[in-house]
């Protein structure tokens, strides 16, 4: 009983980390507006289209979305957001000389005029993308505050050049953006670089984001039926809210919790039938006992009090054995943790605290059956 009281604590406690993780992450700000925006993905290139043509759909698509009743703004982005794709450039920054062994990495989205405007993202200098900032322009991008601080302390940014690319084309820099989180909530800040959709010479896959002021799926037939209208042979895959597609980045994470819940649980209501099945094993063997204290004149709350010891010692003995052992163990799972320490101090008081309630619960029934034994009874039990 020992052992399945330490073990259950140790399970109960591993549970309560994962839940309050999941819970911390859910509450996270992505650093874009998830609400009232829908998202699909188009691919124009596996229906014959090429660079100039697969550009004009995408000025076409974007048209036509905005005339949609109820839609406010649409545009379209290279890389999907939380999602694990990435687009990885080394970069060139004029007037920042590389140390050696410095990372000079950046990621890098092609994205469409108001993509920013779009998803929420607050721009904090300089302008967003336009129509005219196509092939045949003047090559510009966008960066994250995040970059703007590591290449240009307490400097502006704007009208520098950043290149990227083969070969690395020398991009003015026109806007700054706030950070987001790009591939899942547990995104720490890095260097986020965006270009022109319009620009890139050899368009493919791209997504699509339309932002309204009704609920996403009202919109969603109206979007089919005038991408449909485009070209019939451009299917639109993935329809769906930008608050699905998040939740669906914690997929990992909710798992875990759920299966971590799932054993704690399993693992408490075990020790709780075996806690009750050995305390009732006992009174039953001490049921003479018993009735000889109760014919004696002991009173009922001082026979459950008898019992509880018993009970009380064995949780208290089995959570001094598990706590420890969690605090040890619970180091080993910190990096799938967000949020919050594994030896986290309420998680701990949480989990000693259900698994004395459940201990106390499953030894007080036989405790009150104990103490209604009937003294008469019991004398001549053997």
């Amino acid at each position: 009983m020992i052992a399945q009281i330490a073990l259950s604590l140790l399970l109960l406690i591993g549970a309560g980390l994962f839940a309050r993780s999941l819970y911390n992450l859910r509450s996270l700000n992505p650093g874009f507006a998830t609400q009232n925006l829908m998202t699909f993905s188009i691919d124009p290139s596996l229906s014959g289209y090429q660079r100039e043509r697969g550009l004009n759909f995408f000025e076409r698509t974007l048209q036509a979305l905005q005339v949609i009743p109820g839609v406010r703004s649409a545009s379209i982005s290279d890389v999907p957001l939380m999602t694990q794709d990435r687009n990885v450039y080394t970069v060139i920054v004029e007037g920042h000389t590389a140390k050696e062994r410095e990372d000079m990495n950046s990621d890098v989205n092609r994205i469409a005029p108001a993509f920013f405007a779009t998803i929420g993202v607050p721009l904090l200098a300089g302008r967003e993308f336009m129509l005219a900032d196509r092939l045949g322009a003047s090559p510009v991008c966008v960066i994250n505050e995040t970059m703007a601080k590591r290449y240009f302390p307490g400097q502006s940014p704007i009208g520098r050049h950043i290149g990227f690319g083969r070969p690395k084309v020398m991009r003015e820099i026109i806007g700054v953006v706030k950070d987001q989180k790009t591939q899942s909530l547990r995104d720490q800040p890095r260097p986020y670089l965006y270009a022109p959709l319009l620009q890139d010479d050899n368009p493919t896959g791209a997504t699509v984001y339309v932002r309204t002021p009704l609920p996403p799926n009202a919109v969603a037939t109206a979007i089919r039926q005038q991408m449909q209208r485009l070209d019939v042979n451009v299917p639109i895959n993935s329809m769906k809210n930008m608050e699905l597609q998040v939740s669906e980045s914690l997929f990992v994470e909710r798992l875990i919790a759920m299966l971590s819940a799932f054993f704690g649980l399993l693992a408490t209501l075990l020790a709780a039938i075996g806690l009750y099945g050995v305390m009732a094993y006992s009174v039953e063997r001490r049921t003479r006992d018993i009735g000889i204290r109760v014919a004696l004149g002991a009173e009922r709350r001082g026979v459950i009090a008898l019992v509880m010891r018993e009970v009380t010692m064995l949780a208290a003995t089995g959570i001094g054995i598990g706590l420890p052992l969690a605090i040890a163990l619970t180091g080993y799972i910190q990096t799938q943790l967000f949020g919050l320490r594994p030896n986290d101090p309420l998680t701990l008081c949480l989990g000693v605290i259900a698994m004395t309630a459940v201990a106390l619960l499953a030894g007080y029934i036989p405790a009150a059956r104990a103490a209604r034994v009937d003294p008469i009874v019991a004398l001549r039990y053997e």
